[in-house]
């Protein structure tokens, strides 16, 4: 399920685990806030009415690399190399004390996610921490809006901490659901 509840989005540094983003005492806490942005929810996975894993889901736009070449000295991208930027639901780092349970429940909760994204028209992206649920790689630049809260903290795009008033690209490998 998903949720943009209070105690879903004050409780997300808790439940089911301890995080950076703990209300009392984690190091990001004082970006707790910007997950009460409007482009976020909670996605919260549970087994038997425990809940067993937690991830942010951020509605966004996403815009993949043209070419599969790559080198260095011409990497510096123009527009001209990314696609139109998608409608895409990006699905951040997932919390769990128990990675066996959550890849148990892969299926139900990709079946979730698609359906989701295919209701509103969107894309859907997967953090780099995906790596086992046979997704495809894909290079992908992530728009970050501008949080409300001034500042958040993004571990599924290497911590990068926005600041900016409007949005910025931040590039990543991504995987493609």
């Amino acid at each position: 399920t998903d949720a943009s509840d209070f105690k879903s989005v004050l409780t997300l540094g808790k439940t089911p685990t301890h995080t950076c983003m703990d209300y009392e005492g984690g190091s990001y806490n004082d970006c707790l806030i910007s997950n009460f942005d409007e482009c976020k929810k909670v996605l919260k996975i549970y087994k038997d009415g425990i809940q067993i894993g937690r991830a942010i889901l951020r509605l966004t736009k996403t815009r993949e690399r043209k070419s599969s070449l790559t080198f260095d000295d011409v990497s510096s991208v123009k527009d001209a190399e990314w696609s139109k930027p998608n409608l895409t639901i990006f699905v951040e780092k997932m919390y769990t004390p128990c990675v066996e349970k959550i890849n148990d429940a892969k299926d139900e909760i990709l079946n979730f996610l698609h359906e989701k994204a295919k209701s509103i028209g969107a894309v859907l992206n997967f953090a780099y921490t995906y790596g086992d649920w046979d997704l495809k790689m894909a290079k992908i630049e992530v728009m970050i809006s501008a949080s409300r809260n001034g500042h958040q903290y993004i571990d599924s795009l290497h911590g990068y901490t926005g600041k900016d008033s409007q949005y910025t690209w931040v590039r990543t490998n991504a995987y493609i659901g």
